[in-house]
């Protein structure tokens, strides 16, 4: 699968996959919590 990976100013991370060989869009919401990310 080919992927765009973008990281914008404030951190936010961005993957996009395109498949254009479907006709919908699914939008994901990932969030990283938990002691790994504690400083």
């Amino acid at each position: 699968m080919n992927y765009k990976k973008y990281t914008l100013k404030n951190g936010l991370r961005i993957i996009l996959a395109p498949m254009h060989e479907t006709e919908t869009a699914t939008v994901m919401i990932m969030t990283g919590v938990g002691s790994r990310y504690e400083t």
